[in-house]
């Protein structure tokens, strides 16, 4: 596996003892998902549930690399993937 972003990982070690930290934190998480909101906008997908999807895709997305770490295997990234691919085509479309 890669390295990737550790942004989770501060977040889960010191939210409850380093403000700052948690706070910048929680900043790179709402960046992710205004700019994922603005793409599913971008896609057709009416504001709401464009806001919607990118909270989904965050949790999913840092979720399967937690899991991907932990087992050492892509399968739970490319599940994600993949899921997550049917469901903003799906919303895109419904839109």
């Amino acid at each position: 596996m890669r390295p990737c972003v550790p942004i989770t990982t501060v977040a889960l070690e010191t939210a409850s003892t380093v403000p700052a930290l948690a706070g910048a934190c929680r900043d790179a998480f709402g960046e992710w998902e205004a700019l994922l909101t603005r793409v599913y906008i971008a896609a057709g997908i009416k504001p709401k549930r464009a806001a919607e999807l990118a909270v989904f895709t965050v949790a999913s997305v840092e979720g399967a690399v937690l899991l991907s770490r932990i087992s050492r295997s892509q399968t739970p990234l490319r599940v994600a993937g993949d899921l997550l691919a049917t469901l903003i085509t799906d919303a895109a479309t419904k839109s």
